[in-house]
């Protein structure tokens, strides 16, 4: 499998240079509805879940599952809740019959040192072996990391995820499940080029992106904190022409899907919502 390196700064600029070139693609991208109906699949729709270190909250989930009748899940899973309730929570999720995909989050240290350091990729390729030999034919997907553009919230740079990802290609084989990535925070393409990129020949089944829907309070509006006021309704990138953009680039690199893995537990969103309850 071929892999680019991103640990050098220069590698990386060459990556972003070459997201120019799909500017008139992403141009053209629509910014409003078909008049035709589309056709949604099952899957269309799916909510993150989590739970508790009681084992009835783990039933109380899959209770809220059936009464909306949602089918499809994603679950977040790092070292330390695989140690506590994360198997006991995602066995139950697959037992339930339900569409998993589960994303692998390293160790915020561990994401840092991934390229540098042998014994964080040696904790990282143990924790992601542990997961596919248990779980590689009874969950959809595996996905590696959560807002890999974000160091700050997720510790990776370019770098130590191009080793996450080449270490996970190397583990996630002679599995049903699909790989997926690279959850890209926000509505920001050239992060998404330059990951597409690192990836060569071993591009994720699924392309996900962590596209924020309430990034200027409602889907509909057009975002004027891509390049300013003065470009808003010349560029119409709302919510709609946002996810056509991301779904070209899946195209571009020959992924089979893509997926908007968008995860909010923002204490502020939650109690705002309560408090109109």
């Amino acid at each position: 499998m071929r892999f680019v390196s991103m640990g050098n700064q220069l590698t990386v600029v060459r990556q972003w240079v070459r997201a120019f070139r799909f500017l008139p693609e992403w141009w053209s991208c629509p910014h409003g509805f078909s008049r035709q109906s589309p056709t949604v699949p099952d899957d269309f729709f799916g909510i993150n879940v989590a739970s508790a270190a009681d084992a009835a909250c783990d039933d109380y989930v899959i209770r809220c599952l059936e009464e909306l009748g949602v089918r499809v899940v994603r679950m977040t899973l790092t070292p330390e809740i695989l140690k506590s309730r994360g198997i006991r929570f995602l066995d139950r999720l697959v037992e339930a019959g339900l569409d998993v995909m589960v994303c692998l989050v390293p160790a915020i240290k561990d994401a840092e040192q991934m390229e540098t350091h042998a014994d964080a990729s040696d904790r990282w390729r143990a924790f992601v072996e542990t997961v596919w030999a248990r779980y590689k034919d009874s969950v959809t997907a595996v996905e590696i990391g959560s807002t890999s553009n974000r160091r700050r919230w997720s510790g990776f740079t370019y770098g130590s995820y191009a080793r996450a990802w080449q270490i996970a290609r190397e583990v996630c084989v002679d599995g049903r499940a699909m790989l997926a990535g690279p959850n890209v925070s926000d509505f920001e393409p050239f992060h998404n080029v330059g990951f597409l990129e690192m990836m060569g020949d071993s591009v994720a089944d699924i392309h996900t992106d962590n596209l924020f829907v309430e990034r200027v309070v409602e889907p509909e509006a057009y975002d004027h904190r891509v390049a300013g006021r003065l470009l808003t309704r010349i560029l119409n990138l709302n919510l709609v022409k946002k996810a056509w953009v991301v779904r070209s680039l899946s195209s571009q690199y020959g992924c089979d899907k893509t997926y908007c893995t968008y995860t909010c537990w923002d204490a502020g969103r939650v109690q705002r919502l309560h408090a109109c309850a």
